[in-house]
């Protein structure tokens, strides 16, 4: 893989073939995908400096990442800088590597204006342009006038459906999940509107950089309803407060009874994590399904 990494830096002439082949590769972190940092030295042109390589499955996930990082950009989010991707193939298999800036870490309260500007950022309808990816999984995007719409058919019943299919979850689950849903039709989930969200907000995917800025990375974007994300994050630990997370909402217009709402919406990620890791994340599904029965 390092020297898959070096062939890329020279494609995306961040250096030449000879410097290339001296340059530090390490490896940052392991997961569902792999991650490397990059040393890159100084040249005439460029100071010193250190990237991230993001090991992908397929260039189409590479190609999806990088057009959610560009739409939360382009919104007002504070992302790492885009250096590029490139393809790659290795016995066979292929694969993509996402080069970007690494960031660097911060310590105190954390800005949220650009968090705001994300979610007070409006589409004409719930979905997104192109389909994508939630950790390795294929994300359906389809287009709803609906919020209600959006949710059953591309988030819960996709990833519900998968889960039977692996033996994990049962049609009792799929039965309950259904009843959840026609009570959450009366909740007026439409009523924010469509809004753009990230869309995978766990704690390691919202970075704080030396400015206090929220950093978002590894998205999953869509126009959805922003308790999506909020939710998400206080299901897996959030470097934003209760009070932060209030505020986001009171700030982007969203109903009061957040906190009523937030298993309902956690609902998606668990069943994330089901299919993802298996059968130690059905019990926190059927307790998010059962909390409205």
């Amino acid at each position: 893989m390092k020297d898959q990494i070096r062939r890329g830096i020279v494609d995306l002439g961040l250096s030449d073939a000879a410097r290339a082949s001296g340059v530090a590769v390490f490896p940052f972190a392991s997961g569902l995908f792999e991650l490397f940092r990059v040393d890159l030295p100084s040249t005439s042109r460029a100071p010193a400096r250190s990237l991230i390589v993001k090991c992908v499955s397929s260039l189409d996930m590479a190609e999806a990442e990088w057009d959610g990082l560009v739409r939360l950009r382009e919104a007002g989010a504070v992302v790492p800088e885009l250096i590029g991707f490139v393809k790659t193939d290795s016995g066979g298999r292929s694969g993509a590597l996402l080069f970007l800036s690494m960031v660097s870490g911060g310590r105190g309260s954390v800005r949220l204006e650009s968090l705001i500007q994300i979610y007070s950022t409006r589409g004409e309808s719930y979905g997104y342009s192109r389909d994508n990816y939630i950790g390795s999984l294929h994300q359906r995007n389809r287009r709803y006038a609906t919020f209600e719409e959006f949710w059953a058919q591309d988030r819960i019943f996709p990833q519900l459906n998968m889960a039977i299919s692996a033996g994990l979850l049962t049609q009792k689950d799929l039965e309950n999940a259904r009843r959840v849903l026609d009570i959450a039709s009366g909740w007026e989930l439409s009523q924010p509107g469509p809004r753009l969200i990230h869309g995978d907000l766990w704690n390691g995917n919202l970075l704080i950089d030396s400015d206090m800025n929220p950093v978002l990375i590894d998205p999953s974007v869509s126009y959805s309803h922003p308790e999506q994300d909020l939710a998400m994050l206080e299901l897996f630990g959030s470097p934003l407060s209760s009070s932060d997370l209030d505020l986001l909402a009171r700030e982007t217009g969203l109903p009061a009874g957040r906190i009523e709402r937030r298993d309902f919406f956690q609902l998606y990620p668990l069943l994330v994590h089901v299919n993802l890791f298996g059968a130690s994340y059905v019990s926190q599904a059927r307790r998010a399904i059962g909390r409205y029965l």
